[in-house]
Parts: C-alpha cells; sequence; structure tokens
C-alpha cells in the first residue's frame, strides 16, 4: 500500500509529443530469421498516426523480434522498414537501462530530459513511480532493475517521441504506477506499438489488435474483447458450419415422406450437437473462471512483490533480497503461464458460443432472443 502522500501526488499531466506525418513507420517484404530458422517470409505492415496496437500471439511468435525491427534496433535480411515524415521514436523493453547515466541521481536523470517543468511537478512526477523523498537522491549505479525500468519510463512519457514501442511496460509496476501509466498512455497522442500480458492495458488503450502466428500478421480493429469477439466468428473446426444436403430421389411418391424423415433425422443431429457443445461450454467456462481467479491472485502477489522491491530498506537484508528477487521470477513467470492459459480458454470459449448459437439460429421457428448464448 502506497502512502498517503504517495496516493496524492499520483495525477501528472505529460506532454504532448511532436506531431508525425499520417504514415509512421510502413514495413515491406520484411524477411527475418534466426540461423536457419526464418521468423517472418515476406510480412508488410504499416502504422498510421494515432495507431495503438498490441502484439499479441504464442511465445515464441517473433511478437519481440517485430517490435525491435520496428524500433530500429534488430537487423533483418531482406525487405524494408521505413519511417514516416517527422517521426521520432522511443523503445522500451526490461533491462534496456542505456537511457540512464550511472554517475547521475534519479532526480538528475528526470532533470535532463525537463524543460518547462518545475521541480515540485517533476518530484510529483517521479512520486508516481514510487521515487519519493530521498530517493530521488539515489544513485543510478544503486538502482534495481525495477528502479531502473521505471525511472526509463518517467523519462519516456516526460518527453515523448512520437512513436513509443512497448515491450511488456507494466512488469515492474505496482498498481499504482500501472494506473499512472494506463492514463498516460490513453491520453497519449502520438503512436503506440506495445508488447504485454496485462489485457486490461490492451483493453484501456489498444485500437488495435496484431495477431502473430507462425509467421503471419492479422490484424483485429478494436481492444482486445473486440479481438476475441471477432476469433469466435469462426467456429471451433475453423470452418462454418454446412447442413447436410439431400440427395435428389427418383420416387415422386416417396418425396414428401422421405423429406420428413431426413428433417426429423437432422434436428436430432442438431440437438445431439448442441447438447455436445453445451456440455463442452460448461466444462471450458468452469476452466476459465479457475484460471482467471489464479491469475488475479498471482497478478495481486506480483504488484505486492514489486512494491517490495521499490522499498531500499530490503536491501540492508540480502537474504531477503534474494528470496524476494526469486519469488518475483517465479510469480512474473506464473502470471505469464496463466496468461497465456486464460487466452486460449477465452478464444475456446467464445468459438463454442458462436458454434451453438450457429445451430440455435437454425433451428426453425426459434427465437434470437430467447435462444442467444451468453
Amino acid at each position: 500500500e502506497l502512502p498517503p502522500e504517495t496516493r496524492k501526488e499520483i495525477r501528472f499531466r505529460f506532454p504532448a509529443p511532436p506531431r508525425s506525418g499520417h504514415r509512421v513507420i510502413e514495413v515491406r517484404n520484411l524477411h527475418k530469421r534466426y540461423g536457419s530458422n526464418p521468423v517472418y517470409q515476406g510480412i508488410d505492415l504499416t502504422l498510421f498516426r494515432g495507431d495503438k496496437v498490441a502484439l499479441v500471439g504464442p511465445n515464441g511468435a517473433g511478437k519481440s523480434t517485430l517490435l525491435k525491427i520496428l524500433a530500429g534496433v534488430l537487423d533483418f535480411e531482406e525487405g524494408e522498414a521505413l519511417l514516416g515524415k517527422d517521426v521520432t521514436r522511443a523503445y522500451f523493453a526490461q533491462h534496456q537501462f542505456d537511457l540512464l547515466r550511472p554517475e547521475n541521481t534519479v532526480f538528475e536523470e528526470i532533470l535532463s530530459v525537463a524543460t518547462d517543468e518545475s521541480q515540485t511537478e517533476l518530484r510529483t512526477l517521479l512520486g508516481t513511480f514510487l521515487f519519493v523523498g530521498e530517493e530521488i537522491e539515489k544513485k543510478v549505479s544503486v538502482l534495481s532493475g525495477g528502479e531502473k525500468s521505471r525511472l526509463v519510463m518517467a523519462k519516456m512519457l516526460l518527453r515523448p517521441a512520437n512513436l513509443l514501442l512497448l515491450d511488456e511496460p507494466t512488469s515492474h509496476l505496482d498498481i499504482a504506477s500501472r494506473n499512472v501509466l494506463e492514463r498516460a498512455l490513453k491520453e497519449y497522442q502520438g503512436t503506440i506499438c506495445l508488447i504485454t500480458h496485462d489485457r486490461h492495458l490492451i483493453n484501456a488503450i489498444a485500437n488495435k489488435v496484431i495477431e502473430i502466428h507462425q509467421g503471419t500478421l492479422t490484424l483485429y480493429p478494436g481492444n482486445y474483447d473486440d479481438y476475441l469477439y471477432k476469433k469466435s466468428s469462426l467456429p471451433i473446426d475453423g470452418q462454418p458450419f454446412k447442413e447436410e444436403q439431400p440427395k435428389p430421389q427418383p420416387s415422386q411418391g416417396g418425396k414428401h415422406r422421405e423429406a420428413s424423415y431426413r428433417e426429423k433425422e437432422a434436428k436430432k443431429r442438431q440437438a445431439h450437437q448442441r447438447d455436445r457443445l453445451r456440455r463442452e461450454l460448461s466444462a471450458l467456462e468452469k476452466r476459465l473462471e479457475a484460471v482467471e481467479r489464479s491469475l488475479d491472485e498471482a497478478t495481486g502477489t506480483l504488484a505486492q512483490l514489486n512494491q517490495k522491491l521499490a522499498d531500499s530498506s530490503l536491501y540492508l537484508n540480502p537474504r531477503e533480497t534474494y528470496e524476494t528477487i526469486e519469488a518475483h521470477k517465479k510469480t512474473e513467470a506464473r502470471v505469464k503461464e496463466l496468461t497465456m492459459s486464460w487466452e486460449t480458454l477465452a478464444l475456446e470459449v467464445e468459438r463454442l458460443k458462436g458454434s451453438l448459437q450457429a445451430l440455435i439460429n437454425e433451428v426453425p421457428g426459434s427465437s434470437n432472443e430467447a435462444g442467444r448464448v451468453t
């Protein structure tokens, strides 16, 4: 729990970045491989001014690779990555601390990018990222990894570029600081491309989601919930349901009886399919609820550990420091694992709902409202 004086300080209006051209960055026919392993083979992508894009996909899909290419910090074998007019970019990743000078204090670091802000405003900004009191006089060289991450983020937001490329920006922030970052990114008037396991952050700020799977980029307008909804438009097997077409019968006399029989059989098959889908959906929803509870618990534990690591008094006890750092690593890995499980289950649930709704709508005389799957 942050002290009351810190909570009061968490109101800082971040300045607007300089305006860029409409086309911010364009990737054309890009090829990237690691050794003999291809990651991308001829992808195209354009980001426009005002885009707030979240990259999603399984671990190892190439999200960080693409972000680094967009940031200009990773080479590629073929293709082009072209910056638009007046574009300035800033890249944030864990352990990306080359923006900091070890000999400076925390306050001197933030002062180095300040222009019109008063000392009070700068102290307020540092307070939003958990640097309060004497902590602003600490040398950068003695800061922990989490403290350095928070300081880099504070500098980026104080004097922002108009293209922000963020890799897991909330991983070292506690809940209060996450809220500050979320508000800053929502108000930010430039272009953002980010990777995060924090689905709440994606829902809060993203207006586009790009799914990366097996070297292919698929664009979904909207936030994370919109992405899940649009993914659910395909049934669980990825193909639309097709009603079996009856074969033409040569006998005209038995045509009516045969049609009636086929209709009854079709209804039976549909009823069996609906029952099967309902059972599967119920089981999946229970699994999803259990994973979500575990994820909420792990996220809360991670926030507590982040706050503990931000307390300088912790480092007076080497054993407790080691145990806290190890607990943080395990909990962070647990959050990522549970997030991936949640994403997979949520997609399966939405797809099953779509499949079940399609079957309900096929029943003659059924009411869409009465039969709507929720």
